[in-house]
């Protein structure tokens, strides 16, 4: 989850990816 938010301010982009991702996880 640190994860997704990390990318999610990195790159907001692919912050949708994120979540996704770690919804999964």
């Amino acid at each position: 989850m640190l994860f997704a938010l990390w990318i999610t301010v990195s790159d907001p982009f692919f912050s949708d990816l994120a979540f996704y991702v770690g919804n999964r996880l």
